[in-house]
């Protein structure tokens, strides 16, 4: 988590949007550390601090979202938090509204999503998923280094390595639109 902070405060300082990964299933500890190392002081101040909460169309999910939710508005109480709907399978665009997975949903993220906003992100390409599941490089890093480094790393062929690579540069812009169109921010990004 250090590296992390680290790595986080130098994307500040070079004017870069911040996204962490966590997921919903996300252990307090982390929470607790951001708001122990005072992350919100260190957010520029032209940019606002979104705390983004994935969550997949399931009902563990749903509830570990709304935890995870709760340790984020205690521990950086600053920040908006919000509620990133996992599309994969298309299983939240096509939600049945009448279904308990739509009732749990509406009681569990409708009061977080009113006070913070939401975001339907279209989901990963599943193998892609599972290679970066492992990885300690940020993704970022692993979409622009040398395709014979990214071979090494994931150990595949330097054809494959290429192919992940250009999914993963296609997913992170894709992802990066998304926060703009749909969080609003950077405003100075299109």
């Amino acid at each position: 988590m250090s590296d992390a902070f680290d790595r986080t405060l130098e994307s500040f300082a070079q004017g870069e949007t911040v996204i962490w990964d966590t997921g919903a299933n996300l252990d307090e500890r982390l929470a607790e550390f951001l708001g122990g190392v005072g992350i919100i002081d260190e957010v520029p101040a032209d940019r606002p601090a979104v705390v983004l909460v994935m969550a997949r169309c399931d009902l563990e999910m749903i509830r570990l979202a709304g935890e995870t939710a709760a340790a984020f508005g205690r521990a950086v109480p600053e920040a908006t938090v919000a509620i990133g709907l996992n599309d994969a399978h298309s299983a939240w665009s096509t939600l049945d509204a009448d279904s308990p997975l739509a009732r749990a949903a509406a009681e569990t993220l409708g009061p977080i999503i009113k006070r913070g906003g939401s975001m339907l992100v279209p989901a990963i390409p599943v193998n892609l998923a599972i290679a970066l599941r492992d990885s300690e490089i940020p993704w970022h890093i692993l979409a622009g280094m040398e395709p014979r480094d990214a071979a090494k790393h994931w150990g595949v062929p330097h054809a494959v390595a290429k192919v992940r690579q250009a999914e993963l540069s296609v997913t992170l812009e894709a992802a990066r639109r998304e926060v703009v169109r749909q969080l609003g921010f950077p405003k100075n990004e299109t």
